[in-house]
């Protein structure tokens, strides 16, 4: 009998044993990976009501931004290209300013920013989300991306000249685009819609956007392409005459290019709508390559070749793009 009660105590026990060892499992710090690279940190993140909340040092320096601490006001300032996000303590609402927008946005978070153990933590979601990188959530793990997805970036990284140059455009065109400085907003004086891409001879991820009154020069390096120079120009003003120097109001870095340029423009008002592909030689002479126009849905008008490369164009980057974690999408 008293054999019987001891192995029912150790059995109670082992028992109790276990349940604490499977909440602590439960309770145990979630991993934190941020573009395939695991995080090692002295603070770990913390789940607080169903939210994975991350110190905000830690993640905003690894996607490349700066944090500042205000104590009198009891805010936190993320920063990163010219894009700023501003929290308070305990408070569950963000500032967002982008370059461009009107106005300020605020936005309601899912938890307030805490003070945990002395570190400042915030919701994953929400920093990463701001900045551009998606976030997979499984349990356990925390994952932040490259809104790139891995074949996106195998084409930037070393696919094809003409393949790199459509994605580089889509991206351009899809408002994914962060500025080194202060944003000039482009702006049309007609109705005709026009922008007019030119590439470096035999590169993808450097070159210049012409939109209505603005130029912009950009590089795709880290995720997103990144608009490191400005400049107003006369809306019309041909394409040459722009790589000439006629503009006003340049804002950033603009060194010289000295090579070919591939170009590539795209337009329409209405039910119209004009490709055209162009050469730019090193001494300024512009050649048409090709033509077509379209009215409503019918090809009115066609010459010449639309395409993305020259023929005997070879791929050869100035621009290095590397590659990280991607978002998973096909």
């Amino acid at each position: 009998m008293k054999k019987w009660m001891a192995a029912s105590v150790v059995l109670a026990l082992l028992a109790a044993g276990g349940t604490n060892v499977h909440a602590a499992a439960q309770q145990a710090s979630p991993q934190l990976v941020i573009k395939g690279t695991p995080v090692k940190s002295d603070a770990a993140p913390v789940i607080k009501s169903g939210r994975v909340l991350v110190p905000i040092r830690v993640v905003t320096e690894m996607l490349g931004g700066k944090v500042t601490w205000n104590t009198p006001e009891q805010t936190v300032s993320l920063r990163k290209w010219t894009d700023t996000i501003q929290l308070t303590l305990d408070k569950q609402t963000a500032v967002i300013n982008r370059p461009g927008e009107s106005k300020p946005e605020t936005r309601q978070l899912e938890a307030p920013a805490r003070l945990v153990n002395g570190r400042i933590y915030v919701p994953l979601r929400f920093v990463s989300e701001a900045f551009g990188y998606p976030v997979d959530w499984d349990g356990t793990t925390a994952r932040v991306k490259s809104p790139l997805s891995m074949k996106e970036q195998e084409i930037l990284a070393s696919g094809s000249l003409e393949d790199a140059r459509q994605l580089v455009k889509k991206q351009l065109l899809s408002g994914t685009v962060h500025y080194k400085h202060e944003a000039l907003v482009y702006s049309y004086e007609s109705e005709y819609r026009e922008t007019t891409f030119l590439f470096p001879e035999g590169e993808a991820l450097r070159g210049y956007m012409i939109q209505g009154d603005t130029i912009m020069r950009f590089e795709f390096k880290e995720d997103f392409p990144l608009a490191v120079w400005q400049a107003r120009v006369k809306e019309g003003d041909k394409t040459t005459s722009v790589l000439q120097g006629h503009w006003t109001k340049a804002i950033g870095e603009n060194p010289s290019i000295k090579k070919a340029f591939f170009t590539y423009t795209s337009g329409g008002w209405g039910d119209s709508f004009n490709e055209e592909t162009g050469w730019i030689d090193p001494q300024g002479e512009y050649s048409q390559l090709g033509y077509k126009r379209l009215v409503g849905g019918e090809v009115e008008m066609s010459h010449g070749t639309i395409a993305y490369a020259q023929t005997h164009e070879k791929r050869q980057e100035t621009v290095k793009f590397n590659k990280t974690g991607g978002a998973g999408k096909p």
